[in-house]
């Protein structure tokens, strides 16, 4: 992180390991979050969006506050969706329940 810091403008920082979100998910500990409520959530998977298939957020890291570039690029992509149906993307980690972005959650 200290080598990254100076040319970034953001840095991940895991509030758990994978494998205590993974455990998470195993004994049902999780929540499916809508992205409004994403700020401050931890997530219980990795969230991935194709393309180009890079994870943006990895399972047990924190989604940030509500102006992190994480939730700003689901927006996005909602807004995208919304705007024109039949072009939606795939983004590995998320569910659209109703038109909205949802992401699983370690339960807070």
């Amino acid at each position: 992180p200290r080598l990254v810091a100076g040319r970034v403008s953001w840095v991940y920082e895991p509030e758990m390991t994978p494998r205590d979100a993974y455990n998470a998910i195993v004994t049902n500990n999780i929540e499916m979050v809508a992205i409004e409520n994403l700020p401050g959530r931890i997530a219980a998977n990795s969230v991935i969006p194709y393309p180009p298939g890079i994870p943006m957020l990895l399972s047990g890291e924190n989604f940030g506050d509500e102006n992190s570039p994480q939730v700003g690029y689901l927006r996005s992509l909602q807004s995208w969706d919304h705007h024109f149906p039949g072009f939606e993307h795939e983004t590995e980690g998320t569910e659209i329940i109703d038109g909205v972005y949802h992401v699983m959650c370690v339960k807070a």
